[in-house]
């Protein structure tokens, strides 16, 4: 019995749909997990009565451009401390980068946000000049480098 009419048994149809549509593994997984070809998994399919994926499905599968850029943050948020230096916030979602001096929208006009983001990661720009503040804290230093006011003071606590 040849290869071509041994897969249906090593692969049953419900298996098939379970990695397939539940498990959302790709059909170049399946095939080179079960040692076939993939056009021998697409007449499966077409055995079976099952559609594939369209390109555009597919597409949508991938990791998206959003989880990259969360991933890049988290790591640059944990190379510089991960909470703020001010009140000791530690919720990722309220940390920016703070430059010290000031020249944070030059810089990024310059070079591009996730551009400068990269050499962060990849160390080809120092971090002794950045600090991790979080949104009120780096509104605060914010006012105080701009108009000298030092009457403001955050407090972090959880409740």
């Amino acid at each position: 019995m040849e290869l071509h009419e041994r897969i249906p048994s090593l692969l049953p149809k419900e298996d098939l749909e379970n990695l397939y549509f539940t498990k959302m593994m790709s059909t170049t997984g399946i095939a080179m997990c079960y040692g076939i070809f993939q056009l021998c998994l697409y007449n499966l399919f077409a055995r079976y009565g099952l559609k594939p994926r369209t390109l555009k499905e597919a597409m949508m599968l991938r990791k998206k451009p959003s989880t990259r850029y969360k991933r890049l943050r988290l790591r640059i948020l944990n190379m510089l401390g991960g909470k703020c230096v001010h009140c000791g916030c530690d919720d990722s979602r309220l940390i920016e980068i703070h430059h010290k001096l000031g020249d944070g929208r030059k810089e990024r006009r310059k070079v591009g946000n996730n551009r400068l983001w990269y050499n962060i990661v990849m160390g080809r720009r120092s971090v002794g000049d950045l600090e991790l503040c979080c949104r009120p804290c780096h509104s605060v230093e914010e006012v105080k480098r701009l108009y000298g006011v030092e009457s403001f003071h955050v407090v972090w606590s959880e409740k």
